[in-house]
């Protein structure tokens, strides 16, 4: 498979074309927020050859770098739903802190449950531990019935 080679000013014009039409929404987010494209040597706390969303460190902090890659690192180009990610992700919205919250009541109730479950086993085990004790029984496996009832038949006749 032949590959196609751009020259340096096409593929910078197309890397700039995405930049503009992503920075703008990224800014709407946070006016911190902006796309940096890919680059085979990338400074540091960048993944060479992949998109990062750039935002810019408060008061005078270190600049932070969110890659946009596959859940398995892979390349993946600038899209809607990275932009549905940051919002669902951001610390900062009311949106996202009432999202965390609903998730964090939902946990405890799910843990609540859990606990309830296990306190149920648990009384139902002690319970069966109780029965088993006042009413002892042993148990035979069929084939020892069987032969039994024979027994019984023969001495019977």
């Amino acid at each position: 498979m032949t590959g196609l080679f751009l020259p340096e000013s096409a593929v910078r014009s197309l890397l700039s074309e995405q930049e503009r039409y992503w920075n703008p929404i990224l800014r709407q987010l946070d006016p911190k927020l902006r796309l940096v494209p890919p680059m085979p040597d990338p400074p540091v706390g960048m993944l060479p050859n992949r998109w990062h969303v750039y935002r810019e460190g408060d008061r005078g902090g270190a600049p932070l770098y969110h890659a946009i890659q596959t859940p398995e690192g892979g390349f993946l180009e600038m899209s809607d739903a990275v932009i549905e990610h940051l919002r669902k992700h951001d610390l900062r919205s009311s949106r996202s802190e009432r999202i965390r919250r609903e998730n964090q009541q939902a946990r405890e109730r799910s843990e609540a449950r859990a606990k309830q479950r296990l306190k149920e086993d648990r009384v139902e085990s002690i319970a069966q531990r109780i029965a088993n004790k006042e009413r002892p029984s042993i148990l035979f496996s069929p084939d020892v019935r069987f032969k039994n009832r024979a027994y019984a038949r023969r001495d019977a006749a």
